[in-house]
C-alpha cells in the first residue's frame, strides 16, 4: 500500500511524488493563471501516481508512461437544473 499526500501548490512536489509526474504537474501550474490557495493531492491506484490540483487539474501516470494533463470541466449551461 501507498500513502497519498498534500502540498500547496507551486511548491516542491514531496520526493514521493514520482519523476514524470512533477515535470507534468510544473507544465500544469505554468499554464493555471492562479495557484493561490490551490493544493495538490497524490494518490495511487494500481501502483501508479495521481495528483489532482484543488481545481480539478489532474495528472495520470500510466504504465509506460503520463497520460495528458486533464484540464477541469467546464460548467454546462443548465448545471443548476435539479431535475
Amino acid at each position: 500500500m501507498q500513502l497519498g499526500t498534500r502540498w500547496p501548490a507551486g511548491t516542491a512536489a514531496p520526493a514521493s511524488v514520482p519523476e514524470p509526474v512533477r515535470a507534468a504537474i510544473a507544465d500544469a501550474e505554468a499554464a493555471t493563471t492562479s495557484l493561490e490557495g490551490q493544493y495538490w493531492t497524490l494518490t495511487w491506484l494500481e501502483g501508479l501516481a495521481i495528483a489532482t490540483l484543488d481545481d480539478g487539474t489532474r495528472v495520470r501516470q500510466r504504465p509506460g508512461g503520463l497520460a495528458p494533463i486533464t484540464e477541469p470541466a467546464e460548467p454546462e449551461a443548465n448545471a443548476d437544473d435539479d431535475w
